[in-house]
């Protein structure tokens, strides 16, 4: 079966069962893919710093072109560090606002805004919302 990030062959198919094989490693083993795996994604990441996550989701390329993921449009249109009020997008990740201590939601929704707007400018990317926003 085919897979992909945010795809698969199960496409317009519903599973109503399943049968899974799984096969037993040392325990030694696991924990050492779940530390590398860990120290990968911090290396990225802010998660040292408070942060929703992903805000957008990562956009479908325009036919024939290479896929860009919205960190990288974002970092593209210069926007790594751009900062309204106490909210932040990452210097080391694009793709994550950080609360530098004290951000208010419209801080964070005004960073939305511009980061939205710049990339649609600058690249004709209609970037959509991974994060949910309540209000």
């Amino acid at each position: 079966m085919r897979w992909e990030y945010r795809d698969s062959g199960l496409r317009d198919v519903v599973v109503v069962a399943t049968t899974l094989r799984l096969e037993p490693a040392a325990r030694g083993d696991l924990e050492a893919d779940v530390r590398r795996h860990l120290a990968w994604r911090k290396v990225g990441t802010p998660f040292d710093e408070p942060c929703c996550g992903s805000v957008f989701r990562n956009p479908e390329p325009p036919s024939g072109e290479e896929r860009r993921t919205a960190g990288q449009l974002i970092d593209a249109a210069g926007l790594k560090g751009f900062t309204i009020g106490r909210a932040q997008v990452s210097p080391m990740h694009a793709n994550y606002i950080v609360n530098l201590g004290g951000a208010t939601a419209a801080d964070v929704q005004r960073v939305i805004d511009a980061v939205h707007q710049r990339v649609q400018q600058q690249f004709g990317v209609e970037l959509e919302l991974e994060v949910k926003l309540l209000g």
